[in-house]
């Protein structure tokens, strides 16, 4: 996307497109430019790591200590279970939001390539009005 973004600025600068056709096409050139990036931001959001676990590492070390062995049966469970339970339900949150700006970010994406497209438009039409 980014070399089509590329290769169109190139068509812009050297191609005579009139009078309408050049800020238009330039106008056209920087909306897909700006939404490529937005774009790229958002998916390089969505691939940053969350730091979201209610299990403390400190705990999971303590499974092995005699304190812990000797705790009862349903109060070593219980603990661990309420843990797992925040942490699988603000993973599903996170996943959700997630999923929410790469959605975003693929429509974005989307938008830039049809602006790109709408450049080649003027393009053909500059093409065979000459």
């Amino acid at each position: 996307m980014l070399t089509l973004t590329v290769g169109q600025a190139r068509e812009v600068v050297s191609t005579d497109l009139g009078s309408v056709g050049e800020p238009v096409s330039v106008g056209l050139l920087a909306i897909a430019a700006v939404l490529l990036l937005w774009a790229a931001k958002l998916a390089i959001d969505v691939l940053k790591p969350q730091d979201i676990w209610h299990i403390e590492r400190e705990e999971v070390e303590r499974y092995a200590s005699r304190v812990y062995v000797s705790e009862e049966r349903p109060l070593v469970e219980g603990r661990t279970m309420r843990g797992l339970i925040r942490q699988f339900s603000e993973e599903r949150e996170a996943n959700n939001t997630k999923s929410e700006v790469f959605e975003q970010s693929a429509r974005r994406l989307l938008w830039s390539f049809g602006f790109l497209a709408a450049q080649v438009v003027i393009f053909f039409v500059v093409a065979l009005s000459t």
